[in-house]
């Protein structure tokens, strides 16, 4: 019977003890099931708070937009004004648009003319540069020792304006 005893004894503990496990495994289970509940009334707190700040928002939005459709209501007789004058910027921009290419087209064809007149100058510098030279050729084949004479005096004479400066210069 003390047998029996210790047996009931020792089964009532294990039980005891398996409640004592269990009791704990399921207080754990409840504190975590409270975390997660505390935590899903926070997101729905703020899920809910959103929902109240979009809600405020929509019917903002829905104001603003029956004040917008009020005021197209009222301004819808002047659309007509509202595209011409759309339609004048626009034929404005253009004009201006042309007006810069004109300008551009302009500017260019005037270089291309100055460069022109250059390239002409530079040509009839060269061709009168040349045809002094075919001159002066021909006089000397023409007049020979003419030539060579008056050559001779116009050198003299810039010799004689030299020395007269030089006794002007001495004098003074």
């Amino acid at each position: 019977m003390l047998y029996v005893f210790a047996v009931i004894l020792v089964l009532l503990c294990a039980v005891i003890c398996w409640q004592k496990i269990h009791s704990l495994a399921q207080k754990k289970k409840i504190e975590s099931l409270e975390i997660n509940l505390e935590r899903s009334r926070n997101s729905l707190e703020v899920y809910e708070q959103q929902q109240s700040e979009l809600q405020h928002r929509l019917t903002s939005l829905r104001i603003e937009l029956g004040t917008l459709r009020q005021r197209n209501e009222t301004l819808s007789p002047y659309q007509e004004i509202i595209d011409v004058e759309h339609y004048v910027i626009e034929r404005h921009n253009q004009v201006e648009l042309f007006a810069e290419t004109v300008k551009f087209d302009a500017e260019q064809m005037l270089k291309q003319c100055r460069q022109r007149i250059e390239k002409v100058h530079h040509f009839l510098t060269e061709y009168e540069r040349k045809a002094k030279e075919m001159s002066m050729l021909r006089a000397r084949e023409k007049l020979g020792a003419f030539f060579h004479m008056a050559e001779e005096r116009q050198h003299l004479a810039e010799i004689s304006k030299a020395l007269h400066h030089k006794i002007e210069t001495y004098s003074q």
